[in-house]
């Protein structure tokens, strides 16, 4: 199990500078925005990159779905959710979990809008 609070002060990404596919969520309450943008190639996540406004629980879980997913497939990607989080990523707060939920949105609409995940 990875720590929440290590992909929030180490966020790991790559530059996506001509995506496939973008996915973008907002959460009023909070006062975030989650940005996904994606490549892929023949099925299989190359490359993942995001920007977040405001939120350190969607930085920590952006930063985890780019390290655990990039070389996966779309498919795999897919299937996440809140429980893959929980059993994967210790330490989220439990009144953020709408933030956590964002990113998992933002980034499965990337993947969806991406030319691979047609």
């Amino acid at each position: 199990m990875e720590r929440f609070e290590s992909h929030f002060f180490y966020p790991i990404k790559d530059t996506v500078l001509d995506p496939d596919g973008i996915g973008v969520r907002e959460n009023i309450e909070f006062n975030a925005k989650v940005i996904f943008y994606v490549k892929t190639k023949q099925g299989i996540i190359v490359a993942i990159d995001y920007k977040v406004k405001a939120c350190p629980v969607a930085i920590a879980v952006a930063s985890f779905l780019a390290k655990t997913f990039k070389n996966k497939t779309i498919e795999n990607a897919l299937s996440i959710d809140e429980n893959f989080l929980n059993s994967n990523l210790v330490g989220i707060p439990k009144e953020r979990l709408e933030c956590a939920n964002s990113a998992i949105e933002a980034f499965k609409e990337a993947l969806i809008n991406s030319k691979g995940g047609k």
